[in-house]
């Protein structure tokens, strides 16, 4: 049963994400003792497969974990001044994995995308997606980190020409579209959310040709 901590975890979507050795997990409401449902919680999980990406189940907590969002570091009172005084503040490490790199930051995350996708750099491409992104394309769709690579190494998506002004459009998508590529015109629309690729759909250019 490993041993990670709950990287973030909406209340209204009923939906987390669990970090652990440098790996995320998805996780649902269902699968999380309440306790459990905070950010920053320190957590006990197992790991099922579900539409092929790992996910977090039967999630519980572990000792020293904080319940509520308004404590901002968690631990014990070893190495503080005077641990017999009450209301003193313990002398932990704050985890510096809790926050998303491009939280709040949407655009910032596209365009990071967009140099990740000109170069080719999978190893920086990838890590920008949600571990349970799905990628929707004119032939289907594509579950989980794995699957959206292999699409991408074979799209042609991986590929310079893409614009590096993309805008903000309703419900937290932003839109990135080929200015001097050979296929001009086609667009790659993004839902981010918690700072990472939550859902991406690619769509070929428009055919505005004279009939």
């Amino acid at each position: 049963m490993p041993n990670g901590a709950m990287l973030w975890f909406d209340d209204r979507a009923g939906e987390g994400r669990i970090v652990a050795s440098g790996r995320q997990y998805p996780v649902h409401e269902r699968d999380v003792e309440p306790r459990a449902r905070a950010t920053g919680a320190r957590v006990h999980f197992d790991v099922k497969r579900v539409d092929g990406v790992p996910t977090a189940v039967r999630v519980q907590s572990r000792p020293g974990t904080r319940t509520t969002t308004r404590q901002r570091r968690f631990g014990d009172l070893t190495g503080a001044a005077r641990p017999e005084e009450k209301g003193r503040a313990a002398r932990t490490h704050q985890h510096g994995d809790i926050d998303p790199l491009y939280s709040g930051q949407p655009v910032a995350l596209v365009r990071h995308w967009i140099a990740a996708a000109d170069s080719g750099h999978m190893d920086s491409l990838l890590p920008l997606y949600a571990p349970d992104a799905v990628l929707h394309t004119p032939t289907g769709d594509h579950h989980g980190r794995v699957a959206i690579r292999a699409f991408l190494l074979d799209s042609g998506l991986l590929t310079r020409g893409w614009s590096a002004r993309p805008i903000s459009a309703p419900e937290g998508v932003s839109a990135v579209r080929t200015t001097d590529a050979p296929d001009a015109g086609r667009t790659a629309r993004f839902r981010i959310a918690h700072g990472q690729i939550a859902e991406q759909w690619d769509e070929p250019a428009r055919d505005t040709s004279p009939r």
